[in-house]
């Protein structure tokens, strides 16, 4: 998956993006792959997908995490603001290893934290 196809708000950054997610709609409309392993590896039915987003957003991290495992090229991390992986990126910000807009996140919304291996391996 090329994480310049992702169609939702992104903020570069050197070796990897930062996704804005309002909804479990937007996360599976995104990219097309993403889509496809929902409905066909992890075979989530479109009743499932109308609960999901009829839901609140971070009901859906675990399920969302598991969608973007599936993608061998990517590594993904999955959260909310005040989760423990948020916590972990204010560390890493203030121990100035990486330098991310936190002020930026939101409430009420997921966040998807990619970075492909090519990416990773050039910084």
């Amino acid at each position: 998956m090329n994480i310049a196809e992702i169609e939702l708000e992104t903020k570069d950054y050197e070796a990897f993006q930062l996704i804005e997610i309002t909804s479990f709609e937007a996360f599976l409309n995104a990219h097309a792959d993403i889509k496809a392993i929902a409905s066909s590896v992890l075979m989530l039915s479109s009743k499932k997908q109308s609960q999901l987003n009829a839901n609140p957003i971070h009901e859906a991290i675990p399920l969302m995490q598991s969608i973007l495992d599936q993608i061998e090229d990517q590594h993904c991390l999955v959260f909310e603001k005040e989760d423990n992986i948020y916590q972990e990126l204010k560390f890493l910000n203030r121990s100035k290893l990486v330098h991310i807009e936190l002020n930026d996140i939101k409430e009420n919304r997921v966040y998807i934290l990619m970075s492909d291996f090519q990416r990773l391996l050039a910084v």
